[in-house]
């Protein structure tokens, strides 16, 4: 297990776990996007590393005004029309300079590959050692794919999608459904 002892941005905290991976590829999981799915994200994107011998990052469409918060792949569809291949990466472009509307979604599968990149990058921005620099690096390699997941993204990292995480969760569990929704009606009569 590795710790960041310093908050320098995520690419330095996939840095700082050099060690406990040694060369093997390895998954970045942001554990704000939750995704709901049959097959797990993580082994979708690593079912296409695998097939493909590259780093992989999990992509979602989004509305043009969305691109501002997300990175955004530059890329096209692969022959088989199930992952791209990305060509370069834009972290939070404005709408009208984003290269598509494909958005990185916290899910990645890497090659060892990307520690040294990472070790070699200035500070990028807010001063930190920015992992999409380096997805770039391999982009502009042509070792980098993005994978549209099956399944349902909830973005816990706002507060809308954290109560309907939770929410959506409650209700799988049958007991806690009826106690919930015995809730919610004394809520709509309070209201």
């Amino acid at each position: 297990m590795a710790y960041q002892f310093e908050a320098k941005g995520l690419g330095h905290a996939v840095l700082c776990g050099r060690h406990d991976v040694g060369d093997e590829p390895f998954v970045v999981v942001l554990p704000d996007d939750i995704i709901r799915s049959q097959t797990p994200a993580s082994l979708q994107l690593i079912q296409k590393s695998i097939e493909t011998g590259k780093s992989a990052v999990a992509v979602m469409e989004v509305s043009k005004e969305e691109t501002q918060s997300y990175g955004v792949i530059d890329g096209k569809l692969g022959i088989a029309g199930d992952f791209y291949e990305v060509k370069d990466l834009v972290e939070k472009p404005q709408p009208s300079l984003a290269p598509s509307r494909m958005a990185v979604i916290g899910r990645y599968v890497l090659s060892p590959s990307i520690f040294p990149i990472l070790e070699n990058l200035n500070d990028g921005a807010l001063g930190e050692i920015q992992l999409t620099d380096a997805l770039r690096v391999l982009a502009k390699e042509g070792n980098i794919i993005g994978v549209p997941f099956e399944g349902q993204r909830i973005d816990t990292g706002q507060p809308h999608g954290f109560v309907e995480a939770n929410l959506i969760y409650a209700f799988d569990d049958p007991m806690v459904r009826a106690h919930l929704l015995t809730v919610i009606k004394q809520l709509e009569t309070v209201r």
